[in-house]
């Protein structure tokens, strides 16, 4: 997945750090992003908007060449500590080929979004730069005492990072194939993982753990999704399946998209559990990607066992 290149860290988020907001996919609601903004400096951070923030063309931030070059800037601005991306939606897979041309040498460093941000990591994953999978700025909750933590711990924390905490007030953990992996893990919302597949940026597998997650999709397209993953090869050297929230996802015949899911991993005999609070719902965890893990399915648990930063400079 690295090209050859090996794995990079970005430097870690200093305290009193300043977090570039961009808006590479949607547009963005002011009104939300007060709230986040508002979040990010309880925690000590000054956030920083891009130029064109609050553009805008149809479904879209501004047109793909401005929502890119506003991501660009904030990679090669030394002031900016992190990215957090303003919301997801659609567009995030349209600017990649501007953002090849932009940074054609990219230098770690820390971006956290998910949904539609999921293009973005895969890009940086195909650089082989650790990514996190985590909140957005401007999203549908607030930032919950357990999403700060979350975020705080991956983004600044140089040790192993442990066991990925569970929220008390999120709904149980389920075990769907028994078994233990231990491998880097990648991934993201199911549905950006299937749409790259065939492009320069497609997802790689091989040899790794699978973390999925998505909203509100019907139970036969998460099983078509799946089903495409599958013929595609993609599963065939997968370690194990570690499952996030499926939001809006409303069973079918007595099914979700757990159960649905969890077919596929016992096809596969991998390990897989599903439960992590990671997604669109309240508490998302920050979840680093690209990082060695270990995950115990029976005891559904994923335990992270490197730091996703160096130090912080």
């Amino acid at each position: 997945m690295s090209n050859g290149l090996g794995w990079h860290k970005p430097p870690g988020l200093p305290s009193h750090g300043t977090i570039g907001i961009v808006a590479p996919a949607g547009p963005v609601d002011a009104d939300l992003l007060r709230v986040g903004e508002s979040a990010l400096a309880e925690m000590g951070f000054r956030t920083v908007r891009s130029p064109h923030l609050f553009a805008r063309e149809h479904y879209l931030a501004g047109p793909d060449a401005i929502r890119a070059m506003d991501m660009a800037q904030m990679f090669l601005d030394p002031e900016i500590d992190a990215i957090v991306v303003a919301r997801g939606g659609f567009g995030c897979s349209r600017i990649l080929p501007h953002l090849e041309e932009l940074l054609p040498s990219v230098v770690p460093k820390i971006l956290v979004g998910f949904s539609d941000v999921t293009a973005l990591h895969l890009w940086l994953l195909r650089h082989g730069i650790i990514t996190f999978h985590g909140p957005v700025a401007a999203g549908r909750y607030p930032w919950t005492p357990q999403t700060k933590d979350a975020f705080l711990r991956a983004v600044q924390d140089p040790g192993a990072l442990g066991r990925v905490p569970h929220p008390r007030q999120a709904p149980p953990r389920i075990s769907l194939h028994d078994g233990c992996a231990r491998a880097r893990i990648v991934g993201g919302n199911l549905s950006l993982l299937c749409a790259s597949l065939g492009t320069p940026y497609e997802v790689v597998l091989d040899d790794h753990i699978l973390f999925l997650e998505d909203v509100g999709e019907p139970m036969y397209r998460i099983d078509r999704m799946m089903t495409q993953l599958l013929q595609t090869g993609k599963l065939d050297r997968i370690r194990g399946m570690v499952l996030g929230e499926f939001l809006d996802c409303p069973e079918y015949a007595g099914r979700d998209a757990v159960a649905v899911i969890g077919t596929f991993a016992r096809e596969l005999d991998v390990p897989c559990f599903a439960g992590v609070a990671a997604g669109h719902g309240m508490h998302r965890i920050t979840l680093p990607l690209g990082v060695e893990v270990e995950m115990r399915g029976e005891e559904c648990e994923l335990e992270i066992l490197e730091s996703a930063v160096n130090a912080a400079q």
